[in-house]
C-alpha cells in the first residue's frame, strides 16, 4: 500500500466515527423531542424591559398567537415572526424575543406613554411623537389633559404614523407652556381645545383651556376651574397675564367662600371663564 492510500485510509477511520458521533447526537435531540414532547412545549412567557410588567402578559401572548389551547414546539417558533407581531401593536416601540429550554419565551420591549387624550375619537391617547394607542384598558385616561383638534367625525387615522396637523402642533406647544413648573405647582390641565384655532373668519379664531386646582382657604378645601379663552399667536404672553390676575382672584373667592355656609370638606366653586382675546383686557364670567 502507497504513502497516500495509507493516509486516505486514516482519514476514513477518523472521519466516519466523527460523523457517525455528530448524527448520533442530533437524531438523539430530535428523539428527545418526540419522545418527551411536552419537555421543549412553550410553557411560559418572561417579560422584561424598562418598565416593570408594563403590558399584561396575556397580551403579549395573543400578538405572538400563543395559547394553552394551541401549545407550540419552543425548537419551531419563530422569533422573526413574534418580534414582527409585536411590533404591529401601537404600544409597543421597540421588542426582541428570545428563547430558553425547557420553554421559556423571554420578551423584552418598551411602550409609547400617552401625554394625552384625544377626545375627538373615543379611547384614544396620543404620545409626544404624535403616535395614537388604544387607552382602556392599558392606562387609567381620568390623570391626562384631553386635546380636541376638531377633527372630523370619523377621519381614518393610522396606528403606524404620527399625527402631523398644524392643530396638533399648536395642541403640543400649548401643553409644553402649561406643563412648566410654573403652572404645574398650581393648576392641573384639563383640555386643551384648538379646534378653532385656524378658522377663516379671524374673529372666530382661539384657543380653550381648561385648568382645574385646589386650595385651602381658612379650614375649607375648595376646587376652582378656569376656562381660559386666548388667541392662537398671543397665547403664552396671555397665559402670564392669567398668572398675575389668578392671585387677585384669590381674593375673590375668599370673599365668595365667606357668604356660603360650609357644609362639606369639598367646596367646588362655579367654573369662571376668563377671556384674553382683547388686547390689554381680561373678561372674566362665572360659569
Amino acid at each position: 500500500m502507497s504513502e497516500k492510500q495509507s493516509i486516505k485510509s486514516s482519514l476514513v477511520v477518523i472521519f466516519l466515527p466523527s460523523l457517525l458521533i455528530v448524527a448520533g447526537y442530533f437524531l438523539w435531540g430530535y428523539l428527545q423531542r418526540e419522545v418527551d414532547g411536552k419537555k421543549f412545549t412553550i410553557l411560559s412567557i418572561v417579560q422584561t424591559g424598562p418598565e416593570k410588567r408594563a403590558l399584561p402578559t396575556e397580551y403579549l401572548a395573543e400578538l405572538m398567537d400563543l395559547s394553552v389551547d394551541k401549545p407550540q414546539d419552543l425548537f419551531t417558533f419563530d422569533i422573526a415572526l413574534a418580534e414582527e407581531a409585536l411590533l404591529r401593536s401601537p404600544l409597543i416601540t421597540s421588542a426582541k424575543v428570545k428563547k430558553m429550554r425547557p420553554g421559556i419565551i423571554y420578551v423584552d420591549y418598551e411602550i409609547r406613554h400617552p401625554i394625552a387624550v384625544l377626545s375627538d375619537y373615543e379611547n384614544i391617547g396620543i404620545d409626544s411623537k404624535g403616535y395614537l394607542f388604544p387607552l382602556t384598558p392599558f392606562f387609567l385616561s381620568s390623570s391626562l389633559p384631553a386635546f380636541y383638534l376638531g377633527i372630523k367625525k370619523d377621519a381614518p387615522f393610522s396606528w403606524a404614523e404620527p399625527l402631523q396637523t398644524s392643530h396638533l402642533k399648536l395642541a403640543f406647544l400649548i401643553f409644553q407652556t402649561l406643563d412648566s413648573k410654573e403652572f404645574r405647582k398650581l393648576f392641573e390641565i384639563k383640555n386643551i381645545d384648538v379646534s378653532k384655532a385656524f378658522h377663516p373668519s379671524y374673529g372666530r379664531r382661539e384657543v380653550v383651556i381648561r385648568l382645574e386646582e385646589e386650595m385651602k382657604l381658612g379650614e375649607a378645601r375648595c376646587r376652582f376651574s378656569e376656562v381660559l379663552r386666548l388667541t392662537p399667536k398671543e397665547y403664552e404672553k396671555e397665559l402670564i397675564h392669567f398668572l398675575s390676575l389668578h392671585e387677585k382672584m384669590k381674593t375673590d373667592y375668599r370673599i365668595q367662600l365667606e357668604k356660603r355656609k360650609v357644609s362639606s370638606d369639598l367646596i367646588v366653586f362655579e367654573p369662571k371663564v376668563i377671556d384674553f382675546r382683547v388686547a390689554d383686557l381680561a373678561f372674566i364670567k362665572e360659569g
